[in-house]
């Protein structure tokens, strides 16, 4: 946002001025930042994938159902990282394997094109949309939906020129759990009330304060 006109920063730092004027490079400590935290939630998703996948949930008295629902959260996750990561940069390393499968060239990854990192990104979210459920209790507002797969799938989509899929996948989540705030609701204005935390409009919300 600092590249547009939403914000602004103190001419003393640098890092955010030269975001804002264009003139950033590899060394910006900012988007270090961004990398970084995208590459955190992709490892800890890589890890809680493997754990969940070694776990028996009906000898621990639940299903297997929930387990593939908690797989598709992490999914989830996964592929809204790499859908950051490669609205950001393009090409980048891929993993999809935990830490303790890591080989030595895993230590100096090479470049994944862009074309591939998306084809696991649909599978992350086609596995996502068959396993997690249209909404949770409000307290639980943030955790990724069935409507929240879809609607990713459908951004890729149109990110790819892909345009029937994209209509197709936008078709699927609307008029389902969501729909737009009228008018008598307060309109469009409202959506950014403070006291607006879990309206159904919203599909995929994370909270702040």
């Amino acid at each position: 946002e600092y590249q547009a006109d939403l914000t602004t920063s103190k001419a003393t730092n640098a890092q955010i001025v030269s975001i804002g004027q264009l003139s950033y490079d590899a060394n910006n400590a900012t988007i270090n930042d961004v990398w970084k935290d995208i590459y955190r939630l992709i490892s800890r998703a890589n890890e809680a994938e493997a754990v969940i996948s070694k776990i028996d949930f009906v000898k621990n008295n639940s299903t297997e159902t929930l387990k593939n629902q908690n797989l598709g959260e992490v999914r989830f996750l996964r592929a809204l990282a790499y859908y950051d990561a490669t609205a950001l940069w393009g090409g980048a390393p891929l993993f999809l394997k935990s830490s303790a499968e890591y080989t030595d060239s895993d230590e100096n990854p090479a470049i994944t094109p862009q074309a591939e990192i998306e084809n696991a990104i649909i599978n992350d979210l086609e596995f996502a949309e068959n396993n997690l459920p249209p909404s949770y209790s409000g307290s639980e507002i943030a955790r990724a939906t069935r409507g929240a797969a879809k609607s990713l799938l459908a951004r890729l989509y149109m990110r790819r020129g892909e345009w029937q899929k994209a209509i197709d996948k936008c078709n699927e989540v609307i008029g389902t759990v969501y729909d737009l705030r009228t008018i008598a609701e307060g309109g469009v204005t409202s959506l950014y009330a403070r006291a607006n935390r879990t309206d159904n409009e919203f599909i995929f919300v994370l909270k702040s304060s």
